[in-house]
């Protein structure tokens, strides 16, 4: 009896790498390599395992991560991965208080930055309305020019010789940057 409970304290918690993954259901699923199997244990290759993640947040761990996984009162058959870590593309260096979303592999990233600024790199795709309530700048790490200074301009600028009809009428005296 006794080795018995010792046997299930020992399986609570195990660390293993996971090997596939299916993203398509209400929850995904993981195969987990939990280390070599043997009659002490029986570890080993472990199918269909759950990955319950925080709400809002998503992800799909690359082969190799390292999960972490719960077997509810030491069954293995009843385990969920918790947590999961891919030291190769770790987000690294980060200051005490920030944050980051990122993808490893692609270099991909917003980051919360500690100066109170956020941070990103990547080509940004938005579906909806933008609504800003500071300067867009454009170009900013050669000066650029924001959006308001190009509309001032835009309703600023004159053209002389303008003639009717299908004429051409001179260039601008206050060109856009």
């Amino acid at each position: 009896m006794l080795e018995r409970v010792v046997a299930a304290l020992a399986h609570i918690v195990g660390r293993g790498r996971v090997k596939l993954v299916r993203d398509d259901g209400p929850v995904q699923m993981l195969q987990v390599d939990l280390g070599p199997t043997g009659s002490a244990g029986a570890l080993g290759l472990r199918d269909r395992t759950p990955r319950v993640g925080e709400y809002g947040l998503a992800s799909n761990p690359p082969p190799g991560s390292v999960v972490i996984v719960l077997s509810l009162g030491g069954d293995r058959t009843e385990a969920v991965a918790i947590a999961s870590h891919h030291q190769d593309s770790r987000f690294k260096d980060l200051l005490p208080g920030e944050a980051a979303l990122y993808n490893g592999l692609t270099g991909a990233f917003v980051k919360m930055c500690a100066d109170g600024k956020i941070r990103s790199h990547g080509d940004w795709i938005h579906d909806g309305a933008l609504d800003v309530t500071g300067d867009v700048r454009d170009r900013s790490g050669s000066g650029g020019t924001t959006v308001h200074e190009i509309r001032a301009s835009y309703n600023g600028h004159r053209h002389g010789d303008v003639q009717p009809g299908a004429g051409q009428t001179g260039t601008t005296d206050n060109p856009a940057a």
